[in-house]
Parts: structure tokens; sequence; C-alpha cells
């Protein structure tokens, strides 16, 4: 644990003696969920869908530092950037031949789950989770209105407590998401809908899928204000038996997701609130699991 505030405290260093400080907040989230794999209810009693409501109160931060360079705009820093959280180092630039591109490098290593999620009747330990993304996206391809985007995860669980090898759940994820961008008449409105493709590779094949997936968005930008507004319907086909429930998972994850973020909200120069809201339900075959959370979020902050 040590070493990985060290790592971090390192690498935030470097980023502000190359970058400048740009953005700095601070905030909590709340966390409303039912479900058998949340880290913040250690013990069950049978494999039936989760039937108790746990609530948490995470405090969050955010820091940001961004740098120009021949046109590109380089931006680094902790917290929550574009979807990824954790660690991140994002490069934006405009190509007149082929579209405006953006990459973004993420590391997380924040989160927690359980070694043997499956362990009834008894307390179950902790261990962490280690998330590595790239994350790419090109838009206005070719002076059109299409998106591309493509995303690859891999999740390391540190101590893997599970003793099938079919459930091992060291996985890497892909994504390829295809949209298309419509301005409306409203100043500042656009909206985008998506189709996806998505695919996992895990250490244990019963934790293996492919899937597709639907999604939109609205995003409003004002002198002042931005509202972004995510909704994504995925299916997930599994690819091979679950030895614990002698089943192959299927699965339907619905969500809706808004951030909203006001400039000067007090008047205050410089200034900024970001009101974060989600809701994700999972359906499956298998009770044991069905999911769904509640999250809520603000954080207050200064720009440089």
């Amino acid at each position: 644990m040590r070493s990985k505030f060290i790592s971090i405290f390192l690498i935030l260093f470097f980023a502000k003696t190359v970058f400048g400080l740009t953005k700095v907040g601070i905030g909590t989230i709340y966390i409303s969920s039912k479900s058998n794999l949340e880290t913040n209810y250690s013990k069950i009693k049978d494999y039936d869908k989760p039937d108790k409501t746990k609530t948490d109160i995470i405090p969050i931060g955010e820091l940001t530092f961004t740098s120009k360079y021949n046109g590109a705009h380089i931006s680094s820093g902790l917290g929550y950037s574009e979807g990824a959280k954790g660690l991140f180092l994002n490069y934006q630039n405009s190509f007149s031949n082929l579209g405006k591109f953006k990459v973004q490098i993420a590391f997380d290593p924040f989160s927690k789950e359980w070694k043997n999620p499956y362990l009834l009747n008894d307390n179950r330990e902790k261990t962490d989770v280690y998330n590595y993304s790239l994350n790419l996206e090109l838009k206005d391809i070719k002076n059109t209105n299409f998106l591309f985007k493509y995303k690859l995860r891999y999740k390391d669980v540190r101590k893997d407590g599970i003793e099938y090898s079919d459930l091992k759940r060291d996985t890497i994820f892909k994504d390829f998401i295809l949209g298309y961008s419509f301005k409306t008449p409203i100043r500042g409105l656009i909206l985008i809908p998506e189709v996806a493709f998505n695919t996992s590779k895990a250490k244990g094949e019963s934790n293996s899928y492919y899937g597709y997936g639907l999604g939109f968005s609205a995003l409003l930008f004002t002198r002042y204000n931005k509202f972004i507004i995510k909704t994504n319907f995925n299916q997930r086909f599994f690819q091979k038996t679950d030895p614990v429930f002698n089943k192959t998972r299927k699965e339907d994850l619905f969500s809706l997701f808004a951030v909203f973020t006001f400039n000067e909200p007090i008047k205050i120069k410089n200034t900024y609130f970001t009101i974060t809201a989600g809701y994700m339900i999972k359906n499956t075959n298998i009770n044991f699991y069905k999911e769904s959370k509640l999250v809520t979020g603000l954080i207050v902050g200064y720009k440089f």
C-alpha cells in the first residue's frame, strides 16, 4: 500500500513539473447498491439474488495539469476524466485530412473486490484490483459527423481466491463503438446515437463474453455550464458454463448517467461545481449476479 501511494505521488510530481496546474477539486460520492459482488456487504448466506441495499460515502478529489504543444492539447492528473478514473494522461489533436483524434491512458489502483465472492456464511476478505485502460476516439471523420471509439482495459485482481480456474477474473476487455453526431436547432445541443460490439477474454473462460450495445448521449454547452446525459443498453453472452451454478450466463445491462458542470455558480471567479448522478441495473439468468446501483456525487473546485 505504501509503495502504491509513493508511486502516485511521484507521477503527480512529474506531471506538475512538466505541465501547469489548471484545475483542483474535492468532493464526495454516495453509492447505494444491491449486489453480492460489491465490497460493502461482507457476508452472504446463500447464492440467491441480493436482498439488502447497502450504502457508502466515499471522498473524492481531482487534479488536472494541462499543456499545449504544436497545436495538441495534453492533460494529465488524478481523478475522473471522460469515463476513466485514477491517474490519466490525455492527448488531443486535429488532423485536416482525418478528423479530431483523442487518446487516453489511465491507471486505477483504487478498486477493490472480494478474494472469493462465493464464500458463504463467513466474512469475505477484500483484495486490490488494478485497472489499466487505453481509450482511442476519432470524431468528425473525413469531415463527416461519424465518430469511432476503441476502448481497451485490463483488469488485474491482485489476489484471486476463487478455487475454480474457470472463474478466475484477470480479464482483457475490448469495446468497439460507432456513433453519429447530430447538431440540433437548439444552440449548443448535440445528440449522439451509438452502436457497440464488446468482447472480454478472462483467465477463467466462464467469465469471457461477447456482446452488443446501443447508446445515446445528449450534450448541451452554454457559456458557463455543461450538461451531459448518457444512456446505454448492452447484452452479454458468456462463453462457458459457470462451475458454481451449472449455467452459461446471459446478462442485460441498462445504465443512465448524467454530469452537470456549473462554472462560477455563486459568482466567485474561476470556481465550479460538478454534479454527477447515475443508475445501473443488471439482469441475468443467474440470480447471484443480479445487481442495481445508484450513484450521486458532488465536486467543488477551482480553475487556474
